[in-house]
């Protein structure tokens, strides 16, 4: 007995399927899964879905970046997160939280303690000013 030999039937795209192709892109859906959906596998996914594995994506992110614009630039409400996100994304803008520690921390210390003496006797100084303009109030 001979072994069977199955043909296999090319696949055809249709309108439907590409269609259907670009929404799941759209979505964010992998591609094994898409190729799992239409019954294909990988290689003929990409082999006759080229156009619309690559332009899901772009109309996808096009349609959030046009989302997004009109929220920042609500004339009437405008999102601040999304315009500062828009700037970061978009205009360059970074967060910068750079510290810079350039004395020794003894140095620091004396110097936070020497700002504090001062402080301190700065408002003693005025204690006593103002216990003395008592007492001379009190005199008259």
């Amino acid at each position: 007995m001979r072994p069977v030999r199955v043909k296999c039937v090319a696949h055809v795209p249709t309108d439907l399927t590409r269609r259907t192709v670009r929404l799941f892109v759209r979505a964010g859906v992998q591609q094994l899964l898409i190729a799992e959906a239409l019954g294909v596998n990988i290689k003929t996914l990409t082999k006759y879905y080229d156009r619309e594995l690559k332009l899901g994506t772009a109309e996808a992110n096009a349609a959030v970046a046009a989302c997004l614009y009109r929220q920042a630039t609500d004339p009437v409400k405008p999102n601040v997160v999304a315009a500062i996100f828009w700037l970061k994304c978009r205009g360059n803008w970074r967060e910068v939280d750079v510290h810079k520690h350039e004395l020794s921390a003894e140095v620091s210390l004396t110097k936070f303690l020497t700002g504090l003496a001062k402080h301190e006797s700065t408002a003693l100084r005025l204690v006593d000013d103002e216990e003395e303009e008592e007492a001379t109030a009190a005199v008259h």
